[in-house]
């Protein structure tokens, strides 16, 4: 062999093994063992293969323990420190926990990333958790999206009942037991914040309406009150609960819930006319169900009747100007469906000296001019103020004027628009338009607390300074 082809061979030999070395060490990189990586004291592994190469040129960085995977997609070149999460467990197991990422990385609660853990196969260490920082190195550039950990995310799956199905009670009163649901993923773990919406045919639910919506709690569960309607016999509540979309219903929705409401004890009440009138029991009263038309107080002493405007209007606001009339004069027999308009001296019973016993007033013995306290109790046991007018109002407009907003008489009190007179000059205004009834409270020497219901509302309205020398109706309670 002559020195030049010596020369090429030696040269190309060398070429060849530097080519083979250079391969070799790529792959010993390539191949390199997973890197641990301490966090806040928890382990992770990370791990960087060829194969996990993105399209933009970055990588995906996997973060490991147990089975519990975190994956962070990077986009660029830039070398750098990348924040990223520890954990502590802090409650039930079988949850999604989540937290955000900032663009850079950093762990915060901004809503431009998040990452979810979920344990993988029979690992137990998936559940709520608090998220803290922590930093790692990684060779790529700025943050650039999060990929759902293997297992997928918790979404809604499932909805079924609990308990409350099948109870009884009687007509117009709530349920003694709540109506219990339960809201579960698709690993048939509990599933929480998931929107259920309730909705019943009569009665209510909740705050006074027909349809509510409640909200699951960490064990998948949402309740919610059902007072039944007037419909002695079956009647029915809707639970439905949609997926993430909203349109698409869970598993099990939607389903109905049975109730049976039975006929109310009836209760009457007679006064000391012979006027015999209907009563009903609200929560652990019970009041009339009609409006008072009696003309005579308790001892027997005749209420003064005053038709003429001029001589209304002359009434003083005291405790002892007593008077009756009725709407109109009772020139449509406005008597037999509303009853009579009273002075608040005559619904005291004349400064409280015509009756048999303290604070019994105008009332039939056994019964009472209410309290202020008293008619609060009975709002506040129908859902409040804001609601509790719609409950008591009669429904329909036979007597209410159009519209008669949010009447239901589920509560049975049956509330007509009697109207009022007027005081200085005596006239007569607002039948089918309002129900206003004295209190026994006063205020001053002169004005008493009333109630008034409204058609054009659901509220009950409370006036704080009434004139004695109004004329409204009368509604007793029961001792």
């Amino acid at each position: 062999m002559n020195k030049t082809k010596l020369l090429i061979f030696t040269v190309i030999f060398i070429t060849v093994l530097s080519v083979f070395f250079n391969s070799c060490k790529k792959d010993d990189d390539d191949d390199a063992p997973a890197e641990n990586t301490t966090i806040n004291g928890e382990e992770f592994t990370a791990t960087k293969t060829s194969s996990q190469k993105n399209t933009d040129g970055g990588f995906t960085l996997q973060l490991s323990q147990n089975n519990t995977t975190i994956i962070i997609s990077t986009n660029g070149t830039e070398a750098g420190k990348y924040e990223i999460v520890s954990k502590k467990k802090t409650a039930k197991e079988g949850k999604t926990a989540t937290a955000s990422i900032n663009q850079n990385g950093t762990v915060t609660n901004a809503s431009s990333g998040t990452v979810n853990i979920t344990a993988n196969g029979d690992s137990k260490i998936s559940g709520d958790y608090e998220f803290t920082a922590g930093t790692i190195n990684v060779s790529g550039g700025k943050f650039n999206d999060v990929a759902v950990a293997e297992g997928g995310a918790a979404v809604a799956t499932k909805l079924e009942l609990v308990s409350g199905d099948k109870q009884t009670a009687t007509v117009g009163s709530e349920l003694s037991s709540p109506i219990v649901v339960k809201v579960t993923d698709q690993n048939g773990s509990a599933f929480k914040d998931a929107k259920v919406t309730v909705t019943v045919t009569e009665g209510s639910v909740l705050g006074g309406g027909t349809t509510t919506d409640v909200t699951t709690d960490v064990d998948g569960q949402a309740s919610v009150r059902w007072t039944l309607g007037t419909t002695v016999g079956e009647q029915k509540l809707t639970v439905k609960a949609f997926k993430a979309d909203g349109t698409s219903p869970l598993t099990g929705s939607s389903f109905e819930v049975k109730a049976t409401g039975d006929a109310a004890t009836v209760i009457t009440v007679t006064d000391i006319d012979g006027n015999t009138y209907k009563a009903v029991t609200i929560g652990t009263q019970v009041w009339m169900a009609e409006n008072l038309k009696v003309t005579k107080y308790p001892n027997g002493d005749a209420i003064p009747l005053v038709e003429d405007n001029t001589a209304w209007g002359n009434l003083a606001d005291d405790n002892s100007s007593d008077a009756y009339c009725y709407y109109n004069n009772n020139v449509n027999n406005e008597a037999d469906t509303y009853g009579a308009l009273y002075t608040y001296a005559a619904a005291i019973g004349d400064n409280w000296t015509k009756d048999k016993k303290d604070n019994q007033g105008i009332c039939p013995d056994g019964w009472h001019l209410p309290s202020d306290a008293e008619w609060t109790k009975l709002t506040d046991y129908l859902g409040g103020t804001e609601i509790a007018g719609g409950k008591m109002k009669e429904k329909g407009t036979s007597h209410w004027k159009t519209p008669n907003i949010g009447a239901t008489n589920e509560s049975g009190f049956t509330a007509l628009p009697g109207g009022y007179r007027f005081i200085n000059n005596g006239y007569f205004d607002y039948q089918s338009v309002v129900s206003i009834f004295w209190s026994a409270t006063e205020v001053d020497a002169a004005s008493v607390l009333y109630r008034s219901i409204n058609h054009y509302y659901s509220k009950v309205y409370l006036f704080s300074k009434t004139n004695k020398s109004f004329g409204l109706s009368v509604r007793c309670l029961q001792d």
